[in-house]
């Protein structure tokens, strides 16, 4: 690898012209390795050929000449002085380093700028007076004085030839001020480092810190493959380390993603807008690659799942159970083999952790610090629910920082947000579009839970709530429903498959179960296969409830939440006592758009219901004395 002489010696006379004195540095060779002949020599490329470096820099146009006539290979540096300051960034990491510590101010305000072979960058200042060349953070030196820099059109030791960025020529533009970050950080002159390089990446910081790294390379145009070497190295700092599979996914994800145009320009903004183009790939590329199962022929891993039925059929009792076998690594209910021990992830708009969920997880043997319980999203002072599709992208950065294999969402039309209207197709399809794109990212399991609509009969592809699109954007859904054959018997079955051949169905029965003392929960016993189609049960099986058992939960809700919110395992509990099925309860606080929400009061944490003031209440007089429990 070699500069050609004549470019070289046009470029250091124009050097001089402005006031800088060059010198000729050694020149990488064609495996990287230095042209001075020393073994493992640090700075391939970078040092003087001359005697007494830095000091030998000359502006005089003759002795270039000479030394070019002599090494005509030769790379070129400058002698920076007094009057200059340089950033040199060696790379995408470092450069989020940089930003990192800078915060919210002007990163690298426009100035000449060389782009390296890393890639990294030489950014070019005007010094604020004498200084001191110093590294602000690990991978970033601040130079200055009788520091040498390297300049086009030299060559790498990638090979690369260093090159200006776009109209930032180096005397073409004028020299920016110094930043006022790095004036500061010149004034200041702590004797300590704000950000020590090789500072440990503690347990709670390690998926941001690579998330970010990682993002910041993929907007510079690094491929996959860099992104993954660059992540194990910083791995090294983690606290304890990421899984080698985590980083895969991690690497993977950001990849996806397109870099930003200009990797130079990139310096400037946060994200720079690209292009919109069509993106294809020839079907030649394609490796196939077979379907992964978290439980064979029913829920594949790396897809969206849908598992849909009447209230009160113990769909998310089912969910639970498949979680706990997860976590174990235990068969699945049908006795196929399973996966793990593993994480996984519930989120829940409606059930309590300490109540309901941690209960049956218990009852259902699962390894509870396996199981990641989503309690919203926001700040730990200020926590709102979770919504879809507006913060998937905090799901999937939970999922690859844990590793979950599986993630319960349950119910699925609670965490649409107001934005999304689950009966339009192309506003269902938008909010499910980033829970579908996330899995496939990330290789997890998402599983949803929803309700069947009323009615008797049709194919199962119409009688789930919401727009026919959810059915579709699912690549497995099964349902569940009663046992027509045997009393207090229910049944789960495939009701839709695109990547399995035929299941059969599997008999279940919710069970009592106490758990320590005194708490009394619920689990599923797996009761072996059925013969039952979809389209059999549900013709078999009317709708759980008819209009009058509705009628009178949806005048209890609106007599007992008139009085304002309340804890919504109070409303269910005073609901049974006065005869109404809870599955029934659900289906009217569904029609009424009863509200979930965490109390803030003196019972924080715990679900209130509301009712949504848009909709006219019910004279109280008419409901009789279910108005009467929620004062006493």
């Amino acid at each position: 690898m070699a500069t050609t002489a004549a470019p070289a010696l046009d470029e250091a006379l124009r050097l001089i012209r402005l006031g800088f004195r060059v010198l000729p540095l050694h020149t990488p060779t064609h495996n990287g390795a230095c042209d001075c002949g020393k073994a493992g020599c640090p700075s391939p490329g970078k040092h003087p050929r001359t005697m007494h470096g830095a000091t030998d820099g000359s502006a005089d146009e003759g002795q270039v000449r000479k030394w070019l006539a002599m090494w005509p290979a030769a790379n070129l540096g400058v002698v920076l002085g007094d009057d200059i300051i340089l950033v040199d960034i060696d790379g995408p990491e470092a450069l989020e380093r940089l930003r990192l510590l800078v915060g919210e101010q002007e990163l690298l305000p426009r100035s000449p700028t060389v782009a390296t072979g890393r890639p990294g960058w030489h950014v070019y200042y005007r010094s604020p007076g004498k200084a001191r060349s110093f590294d602000p953070v690990e991978g970033v030196n601040v130079k200055t004085g009788n520091s040498i820099a390297v300049v086009p059109p030299s060559i790498h030791q990638s090979g690369a030839t260093y090159r200006y960025a776009p109209d930032r020529v180096l005397g073409a533009l004028e020299l920016a001020p110094c930043p006022p970050w790095l004036l500061a950080m010149f004034q200041a002159r702590p004797k300590k480092q704000l950000r020590k390089p090789g500072e440990p990446i503690p347990d709670g910081r390690r998926h941001n810190t690579l998330l970010k790294m990682a993002g910041a390379m993929r907007r510079q145009g690094a491929a996959e493959a860099e992104i993954r070497a660059a992540l194990a190295v910083a791995n090294q700092r983690c606290l304890p380390p990421v899984s080698e599979r985590d980083l895969d996914v991690l690497a993977r994800s950001i990849a996806d993603y397109p870099p930003d145009p200009d990797p130079v320009l990139g310096l400037e903004t946060r994200r720079t807008k690209t292009a919109r183009r069509l993106l294809s790939v020839r079907a030649s590329a394609v490796k196939p690659e077979s379907v992964s199962w978290l439980w064979a022929d029913r829920i594949p891993l790396g897809k969206l799942s849908i598992i849909e039925g009447d209230p009160g059929l113990a769909k998310s009792t089912i969910t639970l159970d498949l979680v706990a076998r997860v976590t174990r690594g235990g068969p699945m209910p049908d006795g196929s083999p399973g996966i793990g021990p593993a994480c996984a992830i519930v989120a829940s708009a409606e059930d309590g952790a300490a109540d309901t969920i941690v209960p049956r997880l218990m009852a259902a043997g699962a390894d509870l610090a396996l199981v990641d319980i989503i309690t919203g999203a926001g700040s730990e002072d200020d926590p709102g629910l979770v919504a879809l599709p507006t913060d998937a992208g905090l799901l999937e950065a939970r999922i690859v920082e844990i590793g979950a294999r599986l993630v319960i969402v349950d119910p699925l039309a609670a965490f649409f947000d107001d934005r999304i209207d689950s009966h339009n197709d192309h506003h269902a399809r938008r909010g499910l579009g980033p829970l579908a794109a996330l899995a496939d990212r990330t290789g997890a399991a998402v599983l949803v839970i929803r309700h069947l609509t009323k009615g008797t009969g049709g194919s199962p592809i119409y009688r789930g709530t919401g727009s026919i699109g959810i059915f579709g954007a699912a690549r497995s859904v099964m349902l569940v429903a009663v046992n027509p054959d045997a009393e207090g018997e229910r049944v789960i079955l495939v009701s839709k498959r695109n990547l399995a051949a035929d299941s059969p169905a599997l008999r279940y029965e919710v069970r009592s179960h106490r758990v320590g003392m005194a708490v009394e929960t619920s689990r599923i016993e797996w009761l072996g296969e059925s013969s039952h189609t979809a389209r059999e049960i549900l013709l078999a099986v009317p709708h759980v409830d008819d209009d009058g058992a509705l009628g009178e939960a949806e005048a209890f809700l609106v007599a007992t939440l008139g009085v304002g919110p309340l804890p919504a395992v109070d409303v269910i509990k005073q609901a049974g006592k006065i005869g109404i099925a809870k599955r029934t309860l659900y289906r009217a606080k569904g029609t009424l758009g009863v509200r979930s929400a965490k109390s803030h009061g003196a019972d924080h944490g715990a679900w209130e219901w509301s009712l949504d003031p848009t909709v006219p209440r019910a004279d109280l007089g008419d409901v009789g004395d279910v108005a009467g429990w929620g004062q006493s």
